[in-house]
């Protein structure tokens, strides 16, 4: 069961019990592309994942490149 999120885009997470490490996907009922980092924690209790929509990751990557240019 979750226990907490974003109140915004977490809840769409699709919950994976076998994944470790970064992962593509999508949200549920969404089409865009994700990257997704989980984790476990130490203790084996908790799985922690984050996800970052690649759209945002590439412009932000764009961003930082472009502001080195300048």
């Amino acid at each position: 069961r979750m226990v907490l999120n974003d109140g915004d885009n977490g809840e769409d997470i699709p919950y994976s019990y076998q994944r470790e490490g970064f992962a593509d996907g999508q949200l549920v009922g969404d089409k865009d592309q994700w990257r997704f980092v989980w984790m476990t924690s130490p203790d084996g209790k908790y799985r922690i994942v984050v996800g970052q929509e690649w759209e945002y990751r590439e412009d932000m990557a764009l961003a930082i490149v472009a502001g080195q240019l300048i």
